[in-house]
C-alpha cells in the first residue's frame, strides 16, 4: 500500500491532482500508523513469550540520536516546533543494540511531537553518571543518562500511577485521546530499557510538559562502536 501510494505520488503514472494527492497522503499516513501497529503487537507477543532479546555491543549514541532525529525533521518543522539536540559527538560508548536504541529514542521524540502543540521545544540531552545502579543485578557503574524534555500537554498524576503499570494504556486527557496510538509504545520501551540493564521515569505535570529519562551503561572504552 505505502509503495504504491508514493508511485502514484511521485506522478511516475500520470498527473495527479492536488485533491488526488491529499487522498494519497492520507492512504499513506494510514499504512504508516498500520505498520507501527503491527511492529508494537509483534513486540510484546515477543515479551509475552520472552523472545525479546537485544544484542549488546559498543555502540555511538551520538549517532543513535541523528539516526532517530533525522525522520523526525520535517514533521516537527511542518508542525511549528523547535528541536534542541544538545547531544555531544564526544561522548563514550554505550554497551547496546543500536536498532533497539534507536526504537527506544523514537518513541520518545514521537511523543513528544504529537502530544505538543506548535512553538513547543522538544530538547534531547545526554550526560555521563559515574555511579548507576543496575536494576537486574544490583551492579554500579558508569552509564549514560538521556532525557527527552517536551513543553507539551504534560501527563496528570492519574496518568503517571498508570503509565508503566496498564498495558493498552492511553491518557484520559483529550488532546492525548485525539492523536493515533496503541498504548502499547511506553511498556515495550521500558521492557528495551531493562534488557539494557537501564532504568526510565519520567517528570511531568499538566499542562506544562513532560521530561522522559532513562540510563543505558556505557561500554568497555577499549572496543570499537558499531
Amino acid at each position: 500500500m505505502r509503495g504504491y501510494a508514493d508511485l502514484l505520488r511521485s506522478g511516475m503514472t500520470g498527473t495527479v491532482s492536488d485533491q488526488q494527492k491529499d487522498f494519497l497522503n492520507i492512504i499513506r499516513s494510514n499504512a504508516d500508523r498500520m505498520q507501527v501497529i503491527i511492529e508494537d503487537l509483534r513486540d510484546i507477543a515477543r515479551i509475552d513469550a520472552q523472545q525479546l532479546r537485544i544484542v549488546p555491543v559498543p555502540v555511538n549514541f551520538r549517532e543513535v540520536v541523528d539516526e532517530t532525529l533525522r525522520p523526525f525533521q520535517q514533521p516537527i518543522s511542518d508542525k511549528g516546533q523547535h528541536l534542541v539536540n544538545n547531544v555531544d559527538d564526544d561522548l563514550p560508548q554505550v554497551l547496546g543494540d543500536k536498532v533497539r536504541l534507536i526504537q527506544v529514542m523514537t518513541n520518545f521524540v514521537s511523543n513528544a511531537h504529537k502530544y505538543s502543540p506548535a512553538e513547543a521545544t522538544i530538547t534531547v540531552d545526554a550526560r555521563v553518571i559515574e555511579d548507576e545502579r543496575d536494576p537486574q543485578s544490583g551492579r554500579t557503574g558508569p552509564a549514560l543518562h538521556v532525557s527527552i524534555a517536551d513543553t507539551g500537554i504534560g501527563l496528570s498524576d492519574e496518568d503517571l500511577q498508570q503509565l508503566f503499570r496498564v498495558r493498552y494504556f492511553r491518557s484520559s486527557n483529550q488532546q492525548a485521546q485525539d492523536q493515533p496510538g496503541t498504548g502499547l509504545g511506553m511498556m515495550i520501551t521500558q521492557h528495551l530499557v531493562e534488557q539494557h540493564g537501564g532504568r526510565l521515569w519520567v517528570e511531568s505535570e499538566l499542562g506544562s510538559g513532560s521530561t522522559f529519562h532513562f540510563t543505558v551503561p556505557l561500554a568497555p572504552q577499549n572496543e570499537p562502536a558499531t
